[in-house]
């Protein structure tokens, strides 16, 4: 993936002055933007600025005045949908900067934003600090609206109260979230954890557990493999001791109405140890990876099994070995 970055210089009365254009030459891309740099190289004025990440699938443009370098007053965000043909930019996110600080009412954007990744959060900002209600907004595509999935209440800055957060991960095809309690920013208390199939209307328990009042997982879990998704869910139950995994772990899946159970073990290290199956995918692909073999103290040795299965081919596995010194 290539990134051209052309920059233009020009000499005014003996001192240089600098305008710059961005050109991403990506697949689905043909943009230009930027602004212009004051005498000592700082940004001034208007700008249209690339947002971090900028990519075929990350389309975002940050358009707002600077001033000494600092973005200030109203600015807002943009959006571009790479996957429709003639797709025009448009308005996703908004807010306002007031001496370097965020005030009055956001629309952010969440940080893996892309296509199948469109989530947004609204609220307000007092002197830079999150502050009341604020929202947890997603929609599966372009032509739709955003949908409250989510959110809860900041004091000053900190979470209180009953929140519903989204997985880190969350997306189209992994849209998780969790219903929880904070105090004083301190997760506490009993969680769900809701799953929501793309083609069906309401979110699911999948799983549950709890927090201690250090705000770290205790007791036993119910929770979606790290991997999990739509064509892979796969779930695992244990122990949790002040945030650590230990003792045996169940490791379940859902194939043809037939509930699979692997197991493990951690020490008290919360370090896996003896015999493991593992459960692989990466990226939403329709194949699963099974690995199988011994831990020592959380280290892999000896002889491993790795096993490919195609989920559209269910009956099918694929077996390749390799070793650990």
């Amino acid at each position: 993936m290539k990134v051209n970055i052309r920059w233009i210089k020009r000499l005014t009365s003996g001192q240089q002055n600098i305008d710059i254009v961005k050109m991403i030459n990506l697949r689905y891309c043909n943009y230009q933007g930027g602004g212009e740099y004051d005498l000592n190289g700082l940004k001034q004025d208007q700008w249209y600025d690339l947002i971090k990440h900028f990519s075929n699938s990350n389309q975002l443009i940050l358009i707002g005045n600077y001033s000494i370098n600092r973005l200030q007053g109203q600015f807002k965000i943009q959006y571009r949908d790479t996957f429709e043909a003639n797709s025009e930019f448009e308005l996703i996110g908004q807010g306002f900067i007031q001496k370097g600080k965020k005030e009055g009412y956001f629309i952010e954007v969440g940080n893996n934003f892309s296509e199948i990744c469109q989530i947004q959060f609204r609220g307000n900002y007092e002197e830079g600090i999150k502050e009341g209600k604020w929202e947890i907004l997603f929609r599966n595509y372009k032509n739709e609206s955003f949908i409250q999935i989510g959110g809860g209440s900041f004091q000053k800055g900190t979470k209180i109260n009953q929140w519903i957060d989204v997985d880190e991960e969350f997306c189209r095809f992994r849209q998780i979230i969790f219903k929880l309690q904070y105090k004083c920013g301190i997760k506490s208390g009993p969680c769900e954890i809701l799953f929501k199939d793309l083609e069906k209307e309401n979110f699911q328990i999948i799983g549950q557990g709890e927090y201690n009042q250090n705000g770290l997982k205790d007791n036993q879990w119910v929770e979606p493999n790290e991997g999990f998704w739509k064509n892979f869910q796969i779930f695992n139950e244990g122990s949790y001791q002040n945030g650590i995994k230990i003792n045996q772990w169940y490791i379940k899946r859902e194939m043809e109405r037939i509930t699979i159970i692997e197991q493990g073990q951690y020490n008290q290290q919360g370090k896996r140890h003896g015999f493991w199956c593992e459960f692989v995918n990466k990226g939403f692909k329709n194949f699963i990876i099974n690995i199988r073999g011994n831990y020592e103290d959380g280290k892999k040795v000896g002889n491993w099994v790795l096993y490919h299965h195609n989920t559209l081919q269910p009956t099918l596995w694929k077996e390749v070995k390799f070793s650990f010194r």
